[in-house]
């Protein structure tokens, strides 16, 4: 009996010995010594995203903007030689145009930068009206003067380029702001015609130039939703080189809502106020042109954030 006691005890205490071992082969096995797979890391594992490089959903890559624009114009333009000085014309009331009008509006936006801090913006538009209407008084303009009771023909054309770059000084998940250089690129062509019924004459003047107006602004975009966002930009620059004399003044204010991963569409109004003095050797004129008016664009949006 005695024989047999120490026999069962000698097993018992080799098969705790033996389950020990399994025990710390398996902990071994699957311990944090070994590598863990790349998969299976966890979020709080992962490195976290610089603030810097999250930015309002309306920023982009690369974005295109296709859309309307409704112009409200006030329009006064002299144009006169040295041998036939002029006086300013109000194209709405002396011409009878028609102040309100419509324009096609293309934009493309490129953003740079290792946190896309820089912008750059290309905008093109054109405002084109005509207008027939019988003059009340006498009027100068090129080298005619139109009498009284004429019947004048008149256009005035506008082709407006406009580039500007920007730097975001301020960047964050819902707010942007920054500071921006630009240029606008004015080129106008205005024209008059009369024959005289009762008077003998018949009358054609034209002239076209081009201004470039340098401005300098402000621009901000906060995204207070998910899918919605506001921007607005405001601009100012007065500038006097050689022959040339001009002031311009913009600002414009969006509404901005997202319809999926790159589409979207911008409802705005803008503000835009210029005038011009030009003095060359052939041809002196007068530009003060203002514009005010509500738009609506199509947006598509691509490329890494």
């Amino acid at each position: 009996m005695t024989f047999r006691y120490a026999l069962l005890s000698a097993a018992l205490v080799a098969a705790s010995l033996g389950g020990g071992r399994g025990a710390a082969q398996t902990s071994g096995q699957t311990g944090g010594m070994v590598p863990a797979d790349p998969q299976t890391v966890t979020a709080q594992e992962q490195v976290p995203v610089s603030i810097w490089d999250r930015k309002p959903w309306p920023v982009s890559h690369y974005s295109a903007r296709v859309g309307g624009f409704w112009a409200l114009n006030t329009t006064g333009i002299g144009i006169g030689t040295d041998k036939n000085p002029y006086s300013i014309l109000d194209f709405e009331n002396d011409l009878g145009m028609n102040r309100n009008t419509g324009s096609l509006l293309l934009n493309v936006n490129l953003r740079a930068g290792r946190h896309k801090r820089s912008r750059f913006d290309l905008s093109y538009y054109y405002i084109n009206r005509s207008s027939t209407a019988t003059l009340d008084k006498d009027i100068h303009f090129g080298d005619h003067d139109y009498p009284v009771d004429a019947e004048v023909d008149a256009f005035l054309n506008t082709n407006i380029v406009r580039f500007s770059y920007g730097y975001a000084f301020l960047s964050s998940p819902k707010v942007e702001l920054g500071a921006l250089v630009g240029l606008h690129v004015l080129g106008f062509r205005a024209g008059m015609s009369a024959v005289g019924n009762t008077q003998q004459f018949n009358y054609t003047d034209r002239a076209r130039f081009t201004a470039p107006l340098p401005d300098f602004g402000l621009w901000g975009t906060w995204a207070f939703h998910r899918n919605w966002a506001v921007s607005t930009e405001a601009g100012y620059f007065s500038v006097k080189i050689d022959n040339l004399d001009g002031r311009i003044l913009s600002g414009s204010l969006y509404l901005q809502r997202r319809l999926g991963p790159h589409w979207g569409i911008d409802v705005g109004y803008t503000l835009f106020d210029v005038k011009i003095s030009l003095d060359r050797p052939h041809i002196q004129g007068d530009v003060e042109w203002r514009y005010n008016g509500p738009s609506i664009t199509a947006v598509y949006r691509f490329g890494n954030k």
